[in-house]
């Protein structure tokens, strides 16, 4: 075996530890969260969870992949593990909801950098005619993490504690630390690289402005009211700022030239829209089990393996296939129609549809999320020069985050006020209680009758149901997008 190929491996053998935290972490909590929110209440901040850390995540996307371009690729990965590990012990130890949401602000800071620097690793040391069978490896590894996520963060929220979900995580962090140290070689460095602050700064706060308005208009305030209205016009301000400033920048965080190639711009567009949908399979698959059909968190764990059953095996059969043929823009035309497809299937459940009825569906789901996910990157990087590698990954990656931040804040959102507006239908003053307080703690549906409970979960049902349906037109967007991918060959050069 050659001195080339062994680095190659125990890079590989590392990043496995990196991807696994970061698909573990995501999977755990999701599953945990409804008992968390039964813990320290809350239901209406839940969306706020989980956004807050894809929010953090989002925004430090793009600065990973500059400055890993700059110092190389293992400090900033060192440094992403650090706050992961840093987070999620805060998380363990936080008694209110703003204190898990802190936690997992740093946390999200930290898992930005995951994803992005292991498929820019795998960019650094392979060609690009092998490229899509080690990415195919990444994405089975990460399934492999999600698989096993969901069950081990009920059983262990169940058990043991939610606590421990987040002690776990930190654990398993500190392991790829380790790792990242022991078999990580530096690679990539440019002297030249733009620090582009200003450009990081209005990016951060036109992201965090938009999903401020995606998670709290609707909802928590009117679309009209001055805080809604404000972040509207921060939004607006910070975007056309940033287009402005970016249009003159040589190599800024937001490349606009990346815009002008085809590829980039339709897989850009895929991986915005797919995101904030994809995230409602992970996110809403739980709540719909537990307070829709009222089983445990250890029950709901077990519902989503399907899903990633289905996405680890056609990971790693979609990675071969391009890697055989070089051609890959038949598999997110495809994965797209699944998605509408299963989203369409998810909307007609209600809280009698069995687990083996709900697994087919997920299945369907994951088979094409396996197909688009992987493949995205690829197209992207396989559409610039090699030394934009690491600028194109961070961008796949910033706004299929992004998408999922708007898409759990918004679907989140919607959830809430669909909720509030089923519960509104039933008689809750016979037991001394309202709407708010079912959202608020949903705990408190156990002590209910029997015929009052069952009313309840199937206000739940409805409410998630309504969700999915709401996100198959948003995924056939996806789908055009998908059309308009180049259809070229992975291995053919690229002009600067």
């Amino acid at each position: 075996m050659t001195d080339e190929r062994k680095t190659l491996r125990r890079a590989m053998a590392a990043l496995v530890l990196g991807i696994i935290v970061a698909s573990l972490d995501g999977t755990m909590v999701a599953t945990a969260l409804p008992v968390i929110v039964g813990d320290l209440g809350g239901l209406d901040q839940l969306p706020l969870v989980v956004s807050i850390y894809m929010l953090t995540s989002t925004i430090a996307l793009p600065l990973y992949g500059r400055w890993s371009d700059a110092i190389g690729r293992k400090p900033l990965l060192l440094l992403a593990q650090l706050l992961f590990v840093v987070g999620g012990l805060l998380a363990s130890t936080a008694a209110t909801m703003s204190g898990l949401i802190f936690a997992r602000a740093i946390q999200g800071a930290g898992a930005g950098g995951f994803m992005v620097l292991a498929q820019t690793i795998v960019g650094d040391m392979v060609p690009a005619e092998r490229r899509s069978k080690y990415l195919g490896w990444i994405a089975a590894l990460f399934a492999i993490g999600s698989i096993t996520g969901p069950l081990a963060g009920g059983v262990i929220a169940d058990n043991i504690g939610w606590q421990w979900v987040f002690l776990f995580a930190s654990l398993v962090g500190l392991a790829g630390m380790a790792a990242t140290f022991a078999f990580i070689p530096n690679l990539r460095q440019r002297a030249d690289v733009n620090p582009d602050v200003l450009g990081s700064f209005l990016l951060a706060v036109a992201l965090s402005s938009s999903v401020l308005i995606a998670t709290l208009a609707g909802s928590v305030l009117e679309w009209t009211s001055p805080t809604v209205l404000t972040l509207a016009v921060v939004f607006l301000a910070s975007s056309i700022a940033l287009i402005e400033v970016e249009r003159h920048q040589k190599d800024g965080i937001l490349p606009v030239h990346f815009f002008r190639r085809r590829g980039v711009t339709a897989g850009m567009v895929v991986a915005l829209v797919t995101g904030s949908t994809i995230f409602g399979f992970i996110v809403f698959i739980p709540v719909y089990v537990q307070l829709g059909l009222g089983e445990s968190a250890t029950a709901s764990g077990l519902a989503t393996l399907p899903l990633m059953l289905a996405f680890m095996v056609g990971s790693v059969l979609v990675g071969r296939a391009i890697a055989r043929n070089g051609r890959y823009r038949i598999f997110p035309i495809a994965g797209t129609a699944l998605i509408v497809t299963s989203f369409l299937l998810l909307s007609t459940m209600s809280s009698s549809t069995s687990f083996v009825v709900l697994g087919l569906y997920l299945v369907i789901g994951g088979l094409g999320v396996s197909m688009i996910m992987q493949v995205v990157v690829l197209a992207m990087q396989t559409t610039v020069p090699d030394t934009q590698i690491g600028t194109a990954t961070s961008m796949a990656q910033l706004f299929r985050s992004f998408g999922g931040v708007l898409g759990v804040a918004a679907l989140g959102s919607l959830l809430t006020v669909r909720l509030t507006v089923e519960l509104s239908k039933l008689d809750l003053t016979s037991a001394g209680l309202d709407p708010d307080a079912i959202i608020e703690t949903p705990a408190l549906v156990d002590g209910l009758t029997e015929s009052l409970q069952t009313a309840v979960r199937e206000a739940a049902s409805a409410s998630v149901t309504f969700v999915f349906a709401v996100s198959v037109p948003i995924t056939l967007v996806a789908l055009v997008a998908a059309i308009r991918l180049p259809n070229r060959k992975i291995y053919e050069a690229v002009d600067a």
